[in-house]
Order: C-alpha cells, then structure tokens, then sequence
C-alpha cells in the first residue's frame, strides 16, 4: 500500500508522527540523504524523513501513468503534508471570460485588507499538467494572511487536453482582468503582483515578459517561487539532483511530455523564459529558490540575468528545503518558515 491509498486521515496520522519525531530519529530515518551535502548544505532533517516516506510508500516509476491518474496520485500523496486553508474574511468564485471559453479563479481577502490595497494574482505548480486552485487553497489563505493581500488564485486549464501555449495565455488574461476588474475586487489596480510556484513561477515570469512585450500595463511585483524557467534542463543541478529529492528528471520528461509534446514549442520563450534575450525593463523580482531542488541554478540564473539588466531582483535559496514545499508546511517546520519569509518579502516589495 502506498499513501495515497490510504485513507486521508491514516495517511495524515502516519506522515505527522513521523515527522514529529526527535531529531536523531529523524536523521536515522533519512538515511544517506540525511548526511548528504551537496553544494555544501544538509537537507531538513524532517524533509530527508519525508522523503524516505515517498520512498516507502509513494509513486515507483512515472512513465506509465497518465496525467488524469497523476493528478488523483499528487493531490492525494501531497495532502498529509499540507497546512488547514485559514478564514477568511471573504472568498468569491470567479469567471475569467476568453473568447468563447472562461477560466475559473477564485478571490481571497483576509480580515486585514483594507479597500484599495494591493491584490496577488497567484498561480500554482504542477508542470502545466497537474494541480487546481482546489488544492492551492491552503496555500492561498495563508498568502493572503500573512500579507495582508487579497489573492486571486488562477485555475489556468491543464494539458494536455490544452495544449501550450493555452495555460500561460490564461495567466495573462487573468492578469489583465484583475487590474480591470479592480474596483469591484475592492483592490489597487496599479499594485497588482503576480506569483507562483515552480511552473505557476514560470508563468508569472511570462506575464511580466509578455506584458512588456505587448505593451500592456505591467505587474506591480513578481514573485517567483522554485520557477521552471529552462526546458532545456542543462544547467548543473539538473544533474546533480537528478534523483533522490522529490522532483526528479524522469519526473521533469513526464511533464514536458505531456506539458510540451512539441519539442520545437520548449524553445518559445513563454516555455522558457530564462531564454528571452532581454530582460530590461521587467517588474522588481523575488525569487525564492531551495537547496535540493533541480531548478536552483535556473532560478538564480534569471535573478543574475534581471540584475545585469538593471531590475531590482531579491533572490534567496533556501538551502535544506526540496522543491514542492510550498505544499508542506504543514509537516515541515522549516518550510513553513520560508513561506513567513517569502510573505514578509512581498509585504515590503508592495506596502500598504
């Protein structure tokens, strides 16, 4: 049996004790990962005993599954680690019109928000293929607690039943109909950021690039959380955490498989936007990278590249955590602490 086919509360029960385990409990049950330093840094030691529990009871090889199985194995296994969403003060389902077709997103203010303040438009992860704002509520609640904001979460359509470049031009819609849209929102239209994690990172970096581009007004802020930015996938930590931390390069072929069956499509700079050859003229950045994640150098690649190009980029890696751990903070003490310090991060790059 692995964890998600267990029943959700067993499978919540089994990964919270483990992790609440001493800490020379912990390292034992890590194992070799546990004493591992690459890059000169040790993993977390609950992130090193999380990962002997997908070791144990999580996904064995990925080629022969497909996306709509891999979106039930994902929510399932991920949700053990996930924090409660928070109140709020309000949520509002909303409808994104395109053409003869609409996306779904859904608005989330905290208590705290007064009228006029910035707004978040966010985006999640999961390779374009996988993920639904459904399962990011926790992760915008408390996005929206932590800062204040009000958060516009984004459920962009998946491939590959839409095909590239369907789901990023969905962020761009959303965007645009958040800062059109702001007075009824109860937000400022001029201090609209937009965020997201791994391919939600992704997009949010093609936002700010095709806003320019187009010339179309720009986002306030961008905030880009592990982002994939490089379908290449040949910068070095690609291959020095190929395997052993979650987010794997069998894993990462499966996405570009079924995210960009189109090989020539994986050199359109809204797939790799680290490849764009200018980047002058972009939205201040964060960029929040972790240690053990095979998307590290691309992401601190892009802040060097926005820095060169003369626009103000905040990046930070932090070094024990894997990628994926915004969906952990529930379990992992230590991503939780990076998701209050992303949140602070942002909170000072918007103001009030």
């Amino acid at each position: 049996m692995n964890v998600t086919d267990m029943p959700p509360a067993l499978a919540r029960a089994l990964v919270r004790a483990t992790l609440r385990l001493p800490a020379p409990a912990l390292a034992r049950l890590g194992g070799e990962r546990a004493r591992a330093e690459p890059y000169g840094q040790r993993l977390d030691a609950q992130l090193a005993a999380a990962l002997m529990l997908n070791d144990r009871f999580g996904l064995g090889q990925v080629r022969a599954i497909t996306p709509a199985e891999m979106r039930v194995i994902s929510a399932r296994g991920m949700a053990p680690f996930g924090r409660a969403a928070r109140p709020m003060d309000e949520i509002r389902e909303l409808r994104i019109e395109r053409g003869d077709s609409a996306v779904a997103a859904r608005l989330y203010r905290p208590a705290r928000a007064p009228a006029g303040a910035p707004a978040i438009v966010y985006y999640h992860g999961g390779g374009g293929v996988i993920g639904s704002m459904d399962e990011y509520d926790p992760v915008a609640t408390q996005l929206a607690e932590d800062t204040g904001y009000a958060v516009v979460s984004v459920d962009y359509r998946l491939s590959p039943e839409h095909l590239f470049p369907t789901g990023v031009e969905d962020a761009i819609a959303a965007y645009l109909w958040v800062r059109e849209h702001a007075a009824a929102l109860g937000v400022n239209g001029e201090r609209v950021a937009v965020a997201g994690d791994s391919m939600g990172g992704n997009f949010a970096a093609v936002v700010c690039q095709q806003a320019l581009r187009r010339n179309l007004p720009l986002p306030a802020l961008q905030v880009l959380l592990y982002p994939a930015l490089d379908c290449s996938m040949s910068s070095p930590s690609h291959t020095t955490l190929a395997r052993g931390y979650l987010l794997t390069r069998a894993l990462m072929r499966w996405f570009q498989s079924h995210y960009l069956p189109d090989r020539e499509a994986r050199w359109d700079e809204r797939a790799s936007p680290l490849l764009a050859v200018s980047l002058a003229g972009l939205p201040p950045a964060v960029i929040v990278t972790a240690g053990f994640d095979p998307l590290r150098d691309e992401g601190a690649l892009y802040a060097e590249r926005l820095a060169r190009a003369g626009v103000p980029v905040q990046h930070r890696c932090e070094p024990g955590l894997i990628h994926g751990y915004v969906a952990m903070s529930g379990a992992v003490r230590a991503a939780r602490e990076a998701l209050v310090r992303m949140h602070a991060d942002i909170r000072a790059q918007l103001g009030g």
